[in-house]
């Protein structure tokens, strides 16, 4: 059987059809609205615009007309306002069937920020909490210290680094007073490859034990201003680390939601913000990684305007939505030594993050930055 691709004969074939075939068979119709009175252009009246559906008051709405708005996110909101359909479903539906980059142009996809930060006993909700970080830099660590003995949950907390002489340091400067489980504490040393991704796959099935995860590193960029990496890494501390209470409440919520992404640091917004020709070099690396994980969704990475994607490799998740992560197996000559170039298989692992959990059938969540910007910022910043 051969599947019609084209709208307009769709319709003529099926949908016309099946109305001339009821009333030769003797039925009469009525229509909810005559579009002969409007005037719509041959595209619109395959599917009705949003707005006309809305003012009048039609039962149905075609996700293409959602689609076709120029403000998908008004309309939803106004099905909200004029009616008690749960619009929930429609960016269920959406977040399921669209890839992280489509739907985030119709659903809200930015964590609540505004609950209260007490989660009630037990603390995680029943939920095991696993922290692993990836240590290289020992004085960045440092600054962590305060953020893990400030939690008001229990956790079991991971460490990598690449040295014994490291290891030993890290041993030294545990949280004091902390809430993490003193029985299931790990400092575990491995070979200087693969950034913080490489030690991380390693330990991905221990950390599978626990429901939800964060995965942090000590991130600093050698390369640019001191002040570029320490404006960066504190972008994520304010989301990842400083808002940890109100992910974890989110996905005791959500049951659905896979991974929790900090927004795009200041640097990558304001200062230089990322092109698509920047990111089209990674899209045949991305392509086939996604082959061999095994992926099931169709997706189009050449399309995207841009990739939804935690910068700096720092997220929440839950094991289970990038469990295939954990089965790809990465050649030795895949992974550069340092000083790792401007694009290699981990950087494009970092892009797919999203998409894997995507993928395995999860939401996702965007934690916003501590100080929310005005978009007055962004149109000075753009037309500047």
């Amino acid at each position: 059987m051969v599947c019609e691709t084209n709208v307009f004969k769709v319709i003529a074939n099926y949908e016309i059809r099946l109305t001339q075939n009821l009333r030769d068979a003797g039925f009469k119709y009525k229509v909810l609205l005559n579009t002969l009175d409007l005037e719509l252009s041959r595209e619109e009246l395959s599917y009705v615009p949003a707005d006309i559906c809305i003012d009048e008051k039609l039962p149905l709405l075609k996700i293409k007309a959602l689609i076709q708005h120029k403000n998908p996110r008004y309309i939803i909101g106004e099905i909200g306002r004029v009616s008690n359909y749960p619009t929930e479903l429609i960016e269920s539906y959406i977040s399921k069937d669209f890839q992280p980059d489509k739907s985030i142009l119709y659903c809200n996809k930015v964590l609540n920020t505004y609950r209260t930060t007490s989660m009630g006993q037990p603390r995680t909700g029943g939920n095991s909490v696993a922290i692993h970080v990836h240590v290289f830099y020992v004085d960045v660590w440092k600054k962590y210290i305060g953020y893990l003995e400030s939690f008001d949950f229990s956790y079991a907390l991971f460490i990598t680094t690449d040295s014994e002489n490291k290891a030993a340091e890290i041993r030294a400067l545990l949280p004091k007073n902390g809430n993490f489980e003193s029985e299931v504490l790990e400092v575990i040393v491995v070979e200087n490859r693969g950034r913080d991704i490489l030690p991380w796959i390693a330990i991905y099935a221990k950390l599978s034990n626990y429901d939800l995860v964060l995965h942090a590193h000590t991130k600093r960029s050698p390369t640019a201003a001191d002040w570029v990496g320490a404006s960066w890494q504190q972008d994520i501390f304010d989301t990842m680390l400083e808002q940890a209470e109100k992910i974890i409440a989110s996905f005791q919520e959500n049951r659905d939601l896979g991974i929790v992404i900090p927004d795009i640091p200041r640097f990558w917004r304001y200062v230089a913000p990322v092109r698509r020709e920047s990111e089209a070099p990674f899209i045949g690396m991305m392509n086939d990684l996604w082959g061999r994980m095994q992926c099931d969704k169709r997706v189009d990475f050449e399309n995207a305007s841009a990739f939804i994607m935690p910068y700096g490799t720092m997220f929440w998740y839950r094991p289970n939505a990038l469990k295939k992560i954990a089965a790809l197996v990465l050649a030795a000559a895949e992974v550069p030594v340092e000083p790792l170039p401007e694009r290699s298989v981990l950087h494009a692992l970092e892009r797919l993050m999203v998409y894997i959990a995507w993928d395995a059938g999860f939401d996702y969540k965007i934690a916003p930055p501590k100080e929310i910007a005005s978009g007055f910022v962004d149109g000075i910043v753009h037309n500047r």
